[in-house]
């Protein structure tokens, strides 16, 4: 769970993870609730996505393969900013 002090932007990425991997945030704790961001594949087989989000909001970061069977040792790194082009 990310909650933020502030309302700001902050890049998630998981670079330097051993598979394909796909990255969703959504505002519940279930994959059901309001997707907020998404990405595959932005740097090779990794994600990394832009979330602008308010303050006082929780977010729920979700780290999935991007196929069935896909899966493994993953890195997750949130940081503040919104994520280089």
């Amino acid at each position: 769970r990310l909650r933020l002090d502030e309302a700001q932007s902050v890049c998630i990425s998981t670079a330097g993870s051993s598979f394909d991997t796909v990255v969703y945030v959504h505002q519940t704790r279930c994959h059901d609730g309001a997707q907020v961001a998404c990405d595959d594949d932005a740097i090779g087989l990794q994600s990394r996505v832009t979330l602008n989000g308010e303050a006082a909001e929780d977010y729920y970061i979700f780290v999935d393969g991007a196929l069935i069977g896909f899966a493994g040792e993953y890195t997750l790194e949130v940081s503040a900013g919104p994520c280089d082009p």
